[in-house]
């Protein structure tokens, strides 16, 4: 894909401003060169001047060799000129002066020096009075930024800027790995705007796209115009062309439209809007597909029936608001999204979490944050994609919580009612939830320690016709405590150990429900930290009977000298027949770390988990090793990750993530990177499962090779490799 970001493209305009077409190297570059590190041919850096040598008063001063003036206004300064102002240095051998017409040249060439920008002219024409400059054969150099180029004629006024044959790169001097060159260049400084002719991207000689026309924004400006096209290539949808086009509506917001062409799918149309104010910030996103005769084809193979897609197959969509608003003291978000089918985000998604989607999630939250009480308003629906027509919901729920302190004791009074949905695959629960709470916590605290001690009541009641249910009432206690201590070891090195006990006493009697419909009723996570969260043992919507006590310690070990955790374990047990484990953290040294745990709720569910994970980190090299066994979904995977930089330019990484339950990978691969001063090449050998919604005997393989060209400062070409290999075990 090609990517190139706003401020890049700023930067690169006001190069163009300076800057143009040549063959060969820029002396000026290589003049300024310093090589900060020997070793490497890329460590370098452009540095003129000491900031302390720079003179940045607002007074001129000049100094030559000799100076010539005339009664007729002209003259003349020979020899050594120097003219500086303004934290600016301009170094000739000469320069022509003709006061009477504000006019001095510099017939012998110069250079111009600031603290972000140094130029070499071979001729320049500058007029001071009519505030135009006409120079040519001009060398430049962005000092910060790294960036060089020529230029072989440039022309400005006070609102325009003209140049022709225009060049530019951030290789090194005597690299010119990439290279971006225009034929001619406008720029409007009163409407901001350039305007590029003849733009080529080349690969050392050889040319790799060619714009013949481009209008661009400069500096942080937008402008309504075509942007730079989009490239991609992938096993699912061939090779693809993006052509974004931008409508600059407004200061505060703008529209994108990107007609996506397609070599394996149908083309697309993705649609960005954009809006912002000091009181909002939203984004809608809209794709169109018209037909999509692949996917038919898929569904109708898992429907097990005769292919039937014609012209008039179902066309595909996706829209996507999101926006978060503030007024006064009111708060409200919202992330709305509707979409086709079940399968929209696994084949068009574009990160790690479109691809993991299990469902559709529908949200709006409003709030104000009062001085005694604090109101919240929440609509939400959710839509599973395994049993897609089905859905949960509140719509609403409104909540009203404040508390208040009697000295050190804390007090809590919150009051809840939801409109509560409930649709199955055969008929549709209403009914209405109403929910008290009051909670009274006294903390305490010494250097030596702390504790907590908070008692939680609750009342909750159903009401809907059709179904019975009984008054719930939860009763919770909670006790956070923790003790600090302190020992001197041989070696006369301190340790700190902080012992965290946590108890958990929840019940709540039976209730009876007659035809009630499931609500919160699955298991709850399998992790060490559900066996003691109140919330999830005895939360609103629990309704079935509960008596159960938790106990949980925490250890940690710290090492004073360094302020880290060495190790961190975590015991829990939970009764009656709630669950127990253990989970061990800890740092063999500063790169090396492993962890394990060990989970059994011996309940109804029967879940057990067994994980363990072992990290080393170092200059140069990242190595992950990682096993998991999850009984209720007899899951055993097993994970490895390296990425080992072998010199300077050559890094190899590969991933091996394996299902031994289901004999397959989950996600594997192998690749190199070959990365030099301004263009990097990534190559990429992947297996992976192409559907992650589907049962496992419908899920295939899909192996492919990836590729990604990078020109670093601009853009890059191909599959984001960087992505994949930052992404997480799934």
């Amino acid at each position: 894909m090609l990517r190139l970001c706003l401020p890049q493209l700023s930067v690169l305009l006001a190069l163009f401003l300076n800057a143009g077409n040549v063959s060969g190297e820029t002396t000026l570059a290589e003049e300024l060169w310093h090589n900060d590190d020997p070793q490497s041919s890329c460590g370098g850096s452009y540095v003129v001047v000491p900031e302390s040598s720079k003179d940045s008063s607002e007074s001129t001063r000049l100094l030559a060799d000799r100076v010539r003036l005339d009664l007729d206004g002209t003259g003349q300064v020979v020899g050594n000129v120097v003219i500086q102002r303004d934290g600016q240095t301009l170094e000739a051998p000469s320069v022509d002066l003709n006061t009477e017409e504000g006019i001095f040249k510099t017939p012998q060439g110069a250079e111009i020096v600031s603290s972000d920008i140094a130029v070499r002219v071979a001729r320049s024409n500058i007029g001071v009075e009519s505030e135009s400059v006409d120079i040519q054969d001009a060398e430049f150099v962005m000092l910060a930024e790294r960036y060089r180029g020529h230029a072989v004629s440039l022309q400005a006024s006070a609102n325009s800027i003209e140049l022709s044959g225009a060049l530019i790169t951030q290789c090194p001097p005597n690299n010119n790995s990439w290279s971006l060159m225009t034929n001619q260049l406008r720029v409007d400084r009163d409407e901001n705007i350039a305007v590029a002719k003849g733009v080529s991207l080349r690969l050392g000689r050889v040319p790799l796209l060619y714009v013949p026309y481009a209008r661009f924004p400069i500096v942080q400006s937008r402008t309504s115009g075509l942007l730079l096209p989009e490239f991609e290539n992938s096993s699912l949808l061939g090779f693809e062309l993006g052509l974004p086009v931008y409508f600059n509506l407004a200061p505060n917001y703008d529209l994108t439209l990107t007609p996506r062409l397609s070599t394996k799918r149908n083309h697309t149309m993705e649609i960005e809007f954009r809006h912002r104010n000091s009181q909002s910030n939203s984004k809608l996103v809209g794709i169109v597909l018209p037909s999509d005769h692949q996917y038919q084809k898929y569904v109708n193979r898992l429907l097990r029936e005769p292919s039937a897609h014609t012209e008039d197959s179902k066309e595909r969509w996706l829209l996507d608001a999101k926006g978060d608003f503030l007024w006064n003291s009111w708060n409200a978000d919202v992330d709305y999204s509707l979409v086709s089918d079940t399968d929209f985000y696994r084949d068009f998604g574009e990160s790690a979490g479109d691809f993991n989607h299990v469902g559709l999630s529908r949200v709006l939250r409003i709030s104000r944050i009062g001085r005694k009480i604090d109101l919240g308003i929440l609509m939400e629906r959710y839509d599973p994609f395994r049993q897609w027509g089905t859905h949960v919901a509140k719509l609403p729920q409104v909540t009203l919580s404040g508390g208040h302190s009697l000295g050190a004791l804390k007090t809590t009074i919150k009051v809840d009612w939801a409109r509560m949905e409930s649709q199955g695959t055969e008929a549709l629960s209403e009914f209405d939830r109403s929910h008290g709470e009051f909670s009274v916590s006294l903390p305490f605290r010494r250097t030596w320690g702390y504790s907590r001690l908070k008692a939680i009541k609750t009342f909750t009641r159903y009401r809907s016709s059709g179904y019975r249910l009984d008054d719930r009432l939860t009763t919770t206690f909670l006790l956070d405590s923790g003790l600090w201590l302190q020992r001197t070891r041989k070696d006369a090195t301190v340790v700190s150990h902080l012992l965290e006990p946590r108890l958990v006493y929840a019940r709540r009697a039976a209730v009876q429900q007659i035809g009630f419909p499931d609500w919160d009723t699955g298991p709850p996570s399998t992790s060490i930290r559900t066996l003691v969260e109140p919330f999830r043992r005895a939360g609103i919507d629990r309704i079935g009977e509960l008596k159960a006590l938790s106990l949980s310690l925490v250890a940690r070990f710290m090492d004073n000298a360094s302020r880290r955790e060495k190790t961190r374990i975590t015991t829990v047990l939970s009764m009656p027949s709630e669950g127990y484990g253990v989970d061990i953290e800890t740092r063999l040294s500063s790169e090396l770390s492993a962890s394990g745990f060990h989970l059994i709720r011996p309940d109804r569910w029967t879940q057990e988990a067994t994980g363990s994970s072992v990290r080393y980190r170092r200059e140069g090299i990242d190595f992950v090793g990682q096993v998991r066994y999850h009984q209720p979904d007899d899951l055993l995977q097993s994970f490895l990750s390296a990425k080992i930089s072998l010199n300077e330019k050559w890094t190899i990484y590969g991933r091996w993530n394996y299902d031994w339950t289901y004999d397959r990978h989950v996600e594997s691969y192998a690749g190199f990177e070959r990365s030099g001063c301004c263009v990097a090449f990534r190559f990429l050998w992947r297996k992976s499962l192409r559907y992650g919604f589907a049962d496992w005997e419908d899920l295939r393989s899909r192996t492919g090779l990836h590729f990604e060209l990078s020109l670093k400062g601009l853009t890059s070409f191909g599959d984001n490799i960087a992505s994949i290999i930052e992404r997480r075990a799934r």
